[in-house]
């Protein structure tokens, strides 16, 4: 049976909307609060940057000169994402590049999508390999390296095959 969780704050006896539960060795700590209250705010990250986000590491403060510069779209400022975990729109992680490129390795394992992707996605890939892959056959023949342009030029020629094959859309 679940265990039973109290009904009231133990600050104020309003209804609880915040449980904590904090184990250390063998001695567990448990918390119930409202959300009004102080130590809830803190633990939510109201005054501080949050309890939760600071034992992830997802919040710690990035030093940067960046920090006063804001969107100029939408007008969100480095602190209010640290705050909130929101950026405002599309043109925040342009304005926020410099924070987040130093952010984001420490919450997260990579910059590459490594997951599943829209049907027809792969010929988009493709297609931008190949104009690579292209671009580096030019520089790998000007520099003399005959060896690294064969390999490009046989991975051309797949590519190119790979998209002279009709798809199942057209």
């Amino acid at each position: 049976m679940p265990e039973q969780r109290p009904d009231g704050c133990q600050n104020c006896k309003k209804p609880c909307t915040v449980f904590f539960t904090q184990i250390v060795g063998t001695q567990t700590t448990k918390l119930a609060m409202c959300s009004d209250c102080p130590n809830a705010k803190q633990l939510q990250g109201g005054s501080n940057m949050g309890l939760l986000s600071q034992i992830l590491g997802m919040l710690t403060p990035v030093a940067s000169p960046m920090h006063s510069q804001r969107c100029p779209v939408c007008g969100l400022g480095w602190s209010e994402f640290q705050k909130t975990q929101l950026l405002g729109c599309p043109s925040c992680y342009e304005s926020h590049a410099a924070n987040l490129a130093q952010l984001l390795p420490r919450i997260q394992p990579g910059a590459e999508h490594n997951g599943k992707v829209p049907s027809g996605f792969h010929r988009v890939h493709a297609k931008a390999r190949l104009d690579t892959a292209r671009e580096e056959l030019q520089k790998a023949i000007s520099t003399e390296n005959y060896e690294y342009a064969a390999k490009l030029r046989d991975e051309i020629k797949s590519l190119e095959q790979l998209l002279a094959k009709p798809t199942e859309d057209q």
